[in-house]
C-alpha cells in the first residue's frame, strides 16, 4: 500500500509542479506578495485556473480509461495509479511548455528563492497527494493556484529569515561607508528616467553606484549592495518601487536615504 501511494504521488507532484509554471511567474511578478498574487489570479482567472483544469481533466480521463479496462478502477494496483499519475504528469508538462512559450513583458527569473519555492511546492503537493490517498488527488489539481499559495505560506518563515540575514549584511556594508550619499528615488512613474539622468550628471564628479532596471525591491537593493557596492563609491542611487502599501517605508527604513526624490504621485 505504501508503494502504491508514494510512487504515483511523487509523479503527480512533479506534474503539478510543472503545470504551475505560470502561477510561479505571477507570484514572482507580484514580488512574492499574497495580496498581489490573489489579485492577479482573479484578474487573469482563465489563465490561472486553466492548468489545474487541464490536470483534473487528464486525471479524470486516465481514471475513466482504467475504470472501463479489464482490471477495473476499484482494484488499487500500483500499475493503475502509475498510469493515472503519468497521464496527469504528461498534461502538466504540456502546460509547462505552453507557459514557457508565452510572450511575457517581464521574463521569469529562476532565482534562488524561486528554486526554494519550487522545492516546497513539490513537497507540499506530494504530502497532500499522499494524505488524500492519491485517488482523491484530483482535488489538488483542481485547486492548483491555492496549492501554490499554501506552499508559499509554508516557505515564508524560511524566506523571512534568509531575507533578514542578507539585509543585515547589506546594512553593515553601507554603514561601513558613513560618507556614502544615499539617494532614494520613487514615484508612480519616472523613477528610472530620473535615476539615469542623475547618474549621468553625478558621475561627472562622483563615483556613483546605481541600481539596475527593476532592482527596486528590498531584496533587489540588497543584492545590488552586497554584490556591487565598493569602498570607492561616493553616491548610491536607489530606485524604490511602490507596488504595495508600506513598501516605501520598508525601503527607507532599510536604505535611510540622505536625499529623497519623489518624481510623481499617481492615483
Amino acid at each position: 500500500m505504501f508503494l502504491q501511494i508514494t510512487l504515483p504521488s511523487l509523479i503527480l507532484a512533479a506534474g503539478m509542479t510543472l503545470a504551475a509554471r505560470l502561477l510561479f511567474h505571477y507570484f514572482q511578478l507580484e514580488s512574492y506578495q499574497f495580496h498581489g498574487y490573489f489579485q492577479t489570479v482573479l484578474r487573469q482567472w482563465k489563465k490561472s485556473w486553466l492548468p489545474g483544469l487541464i490536470l483534473t481533466a487528464a486525471f479524470g480521463l486516465a481514471s475513466f480509461v482504467v475504470m472501463i479496462g479489464p482490471r477495473g478502477f476499484n482494484v488499487p494496483s500500483l500499475l493503475t495509479w502509475l498510469f493515472i499519475s503519468c497521464v496527469t504528469a504528461a498534461a502538466g508538462y504540456g502546460m509547462h511548455a505552453w507557459a514557457v512559450q508565452k510572450p511575457q513583458k517581464k521574463k521569469f527569473v529562476f532565482t534562488a528563492r524561486m528554486k526554494r519555492l519550487y522545492a516546497v511546492f513539490f513537497l507540499v503537493s506530494f504530502l497532500l497527494s499522499g494524505g488524500l490517498l492519491f485517488y482523491r488527488a484530483f482535488i489538488l489539481t483542481l485547486l492548483l493556484p491555492l496549492v501554490l499559495a499554501l506552499a508559499a505560506l509554508v516557505a515564508q518563515p524560511i524566506e523571512k529569515a534568509i531575507n533578514r540575514m542578507y539585509m543585515r549584511d547589506a546594512q553593515r556594508r553601507m554603514d561601513a561607508q558613513p560618507d556614502l550619499i544615499r539617494i532614494g528615488i520613487t514615484g508612480s512613474y519616472g523613477k528610472t528616467s530620473v535615476k539615469n539622468i542623475l547618474y549621468t550628471i553625478l558621475s561627472q564628479k562622483y563615483n556613483v553606484l546605481s541600481t539596475p532596471a527593476s532592482f527596486n525591491t528590498p531584496m533587489g537593493l540588497t543584492r545590488v549592495i552586497r554584490e556591487r557596492l565598493e569602498p570607492a563609491h561616493q553616491v548610491f542611487l536607489a530606485e524604490m518601487g511602490a507596488r504595495h502599501p508600506q513598501d516605501i517605508k520598508e525601503l527607507t527604513d532599510f536604505i535611510h536615504p540622505t536625499i529623497g526624490v519623489l518624481t510623481s504621485v499617481g492615483r
